[in-house]
């Protein structure tokens, strides 16, 4: 079992989130990006807990001129942001100099499902996974679209998603597991850890660190996958947690553990969606 050895309340649940359900990280800028679904916007936030939100509107769009349900987040090394709108069932980009957001180009033809999560890849790949139609989608940077992965016997209902050097890892949700495609042979990898406490039930929201261990939250567990030793160990529950509020003076429980983000080893940023919470967990 991974030891907590802090825990830092970045954001109480002060009302000024209204159930966040996605995270990332701009280090050029030092500052975290936060898809605030049910206030239909997207906020910068610092460490020091100060926080603003980023333009809204929508160009180029004959349906909505907004975000409507901004659902999860991923930033390039450039710094553009991309986000999966639940609502809209699209994928919307900004860059950093931008004052609105822009519909990715797709096929007219094709139609998303509740893209539940949105990873990019080094030359411009948007991924997304197509919860409802349980599927793994790639659209190139002209908008060329194909299913990587389709059909509920093989992925059923994948909700997290994230790139990591040529492979693309998901949780495939309703089958309680995790997977990854590898890019370059498009072959179906099925992890299988050795679980050190209780085993995986519904992974929600998956992230990695930079050697590539992976993090996964179900609703109010977390878990470390460790690349090195193939261990599938605990790092927070309900009682953990329990612990950690009277160590820490933390005074909200976990309701769910909707996203995280992982800047180094063992430093997870992540989310609580009911409570409107971000914390600052390092293990050890």
């Amino acid at each position: 079992m991974s030891e907590i050895v802090l825990v830092k309340s970045i954001k109480s649940g002060d009302g000024d989130l209204n159930y966040p359900s996605g995270i990332c990280y701009y280090e050029k800028n030092n500052v975290f990006y936060i898809a605030d679904m049910q206030n239909h916007r997207i906020c910068w936030l610092k460490e020091d807990g100060s926080i603003g939100e980023l333009p809204n509107s929508i160009a180029c769009s004959d349906i909505c001129s907004t975000l409507m349900r901004p659902l999860a987040l991923w930033i390039t090394n450039h710094g553009t942001l991309f986000v999966a709108d639940a609502e809209q069932n699209n994928i919307f980009y900004k860059t950093q100099q931008e004052e609105v957001w822009r519909p990715i180009k797709i096929d007219s033809e094709f139609t998303f499902n509740f893209p539940a999560g949105v990873t990019v890849d080094e030359i411009g790949n948007i991924y997304t996974n197509d919860f409802l139609n349980n599927r793994l989608v790639k659209i190139t940077s002209d908008g060329d679209v194909s299913v990587l992965i389709e059909g509920s016997e093989n992925i059923n209902k994948p909700y997290g998603i994230f790139y990591h050097n040529n492979k693309l890892y998901y949780t495939d949700t309703g089958n309680a597991r995790i997977c990854y495609l590898d890019i370059k042979d498009n072959h179906v990898h099925i992890l299988n850890p050795q679980a050190e406490t209780k085993e995986l039930s519904y992974p929600i929201a998956i992230t990695l660190d930079m050697k590539g261990n992976i993090y996964v939250c179900e609703q109010r567990r977390m878990y470390l996958i460790d690349i090195n030793t193939n261990i599938l160990s605990l790092i927070l529950n309900q009682d953990i947690w329990k612990e950690q509020m009277q160590r820490h003076y933390i005074k909200d429980r976990i309701c769910h553990i909707g996203a995280a983000f992982v800047k180094n080893k063992g430093e997870i940023y992540w989310v609580d969606t009911i409570k409107g919470c971000i914390y600052k967990t390092i293990i050890k």
